[in-house]
């Protein structure tokens, strides 16, 4: 099979006491690691081995990533056996601290735990993989020792600029598994490019819970390198960003791993919160958030700036469009989602809900509801057109900012708009049931067009709402439909790891036949950018006139 220095903005380490920190080694060593290496003892304290045992026999599996004292990280699919496809039970399942060479047990350095109790993510699916990651609760209380210590936990979301190591006792050229512990530096692929690579395979297996990483030169993870971990550095300690998932196999029908492939990883950073509650670990933040910063990063606060906006009706709110919170009292959607209504009588027959993690039903309790006071609108706008679509909601309470409830960031004007072209675009797009009532929501990716692509396709020409103040976009991975008009399209910006509000979803090609959104043509997006004005003290700010007569300038300091 098979360090790194980056800038993460928001990390978590976990207190693992002053003597033993997360993720920093007793034992130093100097070793190149580019291209797969062999590893010194202890180099890697944190790296756990994960056993099957039938009757007396015990068989080495998976790797895995100490957290603390009584945990140990691992991917869900290595609870299973391999030939029959079934979950273990916890009694045939065995972890192994402070081990190097799996073929020489040191009795005084490696330590053998039971387990105690299994935990995976309830929607783990072993068809795809999907929410590919477990804890194991041991048996024993972990002693910390130079060759036994626990790693830090990253949550920021992973950028496709990271390198990461990767380390494991996976098989190696011989297609046999390495006696030793190796590593390789891996980068972290954009998913444009990962799906690029291989969009028949990919297309079917990564979703916004993973990432892929690798090299397609014969550096990869292969069989044996499942649940070790992928960790990014960050001046003197280590951090688990990936748990190793999967990788395609060779088309000779060996079941050994493609060396010509990227690998698909856990996102770590998207389960933070499950995480912490399976397992109690007591963590402290190293700063705090702000605009376009996710205060958990797990699937249940992924995007925690949508919003849902409802006509309130008498029997019950119906809902109608989506937005984006930029500051305790404005929401920013399309103006068409403020069709038949005017500034003062039509704002109080609209509701926008926020801190909404899966679904709009349930009544979550960090779900809040704050109606509409007035609305406002660029000049020349008309509600019930696509033109200038684009409209800020100004709230008659303020939002309570939590975990689940955060602002985006308004984007730099100084940033052009052809820096989207290499990066792709984040939607959360709402999943409607047969009445038009959002159940849930799953995350589109997209990525930017140029106007002279968008033109390409008829229906950008014929309709012509493309121009100066909008722009199209084509989807690369997800689906979306009608329902998410004023959705908010997200860039994380490189520079500050913060995400930016760009587009706001306004118009898409209408299937005739099954009158749903054909995904397959571009969609159009007004660009937020283009209504924007620097404002050196208070930052970017929206100018807008409002639905009645007279100008007015609503600022979204937060």
């Amino acid at each position: 099979m098979f360090g790194l220095t980056i800038c993460i903005g928001f990390l978590i380490i976990i207190v693992a006491g002053a003597d033993y920190p997360c993720g920093k080694p007793k034992i130093q060593h100097q070793a190149t690691i580019r291209g797969g290496t062999s590893t010194k003892h202890g180099q890697w304290p944190w790296h756990a081995a994960i056993y099957h045992k039938d009757g007396r026999s015990l068989t080495y599996a998976c790797g895995g990533t100490l957290l603390s004292k009584e945990f140990v990280i691992t991917a869900a699919h290595c609870l299973f056996n391999e030939n029959t496809f079934q979950l273990l039970n916890r009694k045939r399942i065995s972890v192994r601290l402070g081990i190097h060479n799996l073929e020489e047990m040191n009795s005084v350095t490696t330590k053998e735990f039971p387990v105690h109790e299994m935990y995976m993510f309830s929607n783990f699916s072993r068809d795809n993989l999907r929410n590919d990651i477990a804890v194991l609760e041991l048996g024993e209380v972990v002693r910390f020792n130079d060759y036994i210590l626990p790693a830090c936990l990253n949550v920021d979301p992973v950028m496709s600029s990271w390198n990461g190591t990767a380390i494991g006792w996976g098989m190696i050229e011989n297609d046999e598994l390495s006696p030793e512990l190796r590593q390789a530096e891996l980068p972290m692929i954009d998913p444009v490019n990962c799906l690029i690579s291989d969009r028949d395979y990919f297309g079917h297996t990564i979703d916004h819970g993973m990432f892929c990483a690798g090299h397609q030169n014969g550096t990869t993870v292969c069989n044996g390198d499942s649940g070790g971990g992928l960790f990014v550095k960050r001046e003197d300690r280590w951090y688990l960003s990936g748990i190793v998932s999967f990788i395609k196999k060779r088309p000779d029908h060996t079941n050994f791993c493609s060396t010509d492939s990227y690998a698909g990883f856990t996102d770590v950073s998207k389960y933070i919160s499950w995480i912490k509650n399976e397992t109690n670990i007591q963590v402290q933040a190293k700063s705090t958030s702000s605009c376009g910063r996710r205060k958990l990063t797990d699937l249940e606060a992924s995007w925690p700036w949508r919003a849902a906006i409802y006509s309130r009706e008498p029997s019950s709110d119906t809902f109608r469009c989506s937005g984006t919170i930029v500051s305790k009292k404005i929401i920013v959607t399309a103006a068409q989602c403020t069709a038949y209504t005017d500034s003062i009588n039509g704002s109080r027959m609209l509701t926008v809900k926020v801190g909404i993690p899966y679904a709009l039903i349930g009544g979550q309790e960090f779900i809040q509801a704050h109606e509409v006071l007035r609305i406002f609108v660029p000049n020349k706008t008309t509600t019930n057109g696509l033109r200038q679509d684009i409209a800020l909601l100004q709230l008659q309470s303020k939002i309570i900012y939590s975990d689940y409830i955060q602002p985006i960031c308004l984007w730099r004007v100084s940033v052009p708009f052809s820096s989207t072209f290499d990066r792709l675009g984040h939607l959360p797009s709402w999943n409607l049931d047969k009445n038009h009532i959002p159940i849930s929501f799953n995350e589109v990716h997209f990525q930017t067009l140029s106007h002279n692509y968008c033109y390409a396709h008829e229906y950008i020409r014929k309709t012509g709402l493309v121009d100066e103040q909008s722009f199209c976009a084509e989807i690369v991975f997800g689906k979306t439909g009608i329902g998410n008009s004023g959705a908010g399209l997200y860039y994380l910006d490189p520079d500050t790891n913060q995400w930016m509000l760009r587009g706001i979803l306004s118009a898409g090609s209408l299937d005739p036949e099954s009158f749903k959104l054909d995904n397959s043509i571009p969609l159009v997006f007004t660009d937020a950018a283009f209504y924007l004005t620097a404002d050196q003290k208070n930052g970017a700010t929206f100018k807008f006139e409002k639905i009645e007569t007279y100008e007015s300038k609503i600022k979204t300091k937060t």
